[in-house]
């Protein structure tokens, strides 16, 4: 297995791939959302031409197996990389392939002085936030959201 960077022709696997993801993160949340392959498309090439963003494959062959979209985040007081998104097709999981994903993270985070990594998980997503516990991240805050209708 080879980790990778998204390149313009990864659109239509990516886009696959980001269906898939949120079909079942809608199951694992209790809430529909919806997401188009087109959508999908038109952000890969916005996170190709973002200097602060990154999309990283795993690759099995010459089969796309997973993914890890990125950004760099840098305020006055802070810069860390902050993992936008990570999945692992389903029949691959329990590989080492999400940490795999992880552990090039950290050698980029090296490459560029960054020492902090965060994410994001959801409470009702109890198989990430295991996986991410055993790699190390501990919970430092609380994020809440308030959805206005």
């Amino acid at each position: 297995m080879k980790i990778r960077k998204a390149t313009l022709k990864d659109s239509e696997v990516y886009a696959q791939l980001r269906e898939e993801n949120v079909k079942e993160y809608s199951k694992i949340i209790g809430k529909k959302i919806t997401s188009s392959r087109n959508k999908a498309k038109k952000e890969l090439v916005g996170i190709i031409k973002d200097k602060k963003r990154g999309l990283l494959f795993a690759q099995e062959k010459e089969k796309i197996i997973g993914y890890v979209l990125y950004s760099i985040i840098i305020t006055e007081w802070n810069k860390f990389l902050y993992v936008d998104d990570i999945f692992v097709k389903k029949e691959h999981r329990r590989e080492g392939i999400g940490k795999a994903l992880i552990d090039k993270l950290i050698e980029i985070m090296g490459q560029k002085g960054i020492k902090k990594c965060r994410l994001g998980v959801s409470i009702k997503n109890n198989k990430a936030f295991s996986f991410y516990k055993k790699l190390g991240f501990k919970t430092m805050h609380y994020e809440m959201d308030l959805d206005i209708k």
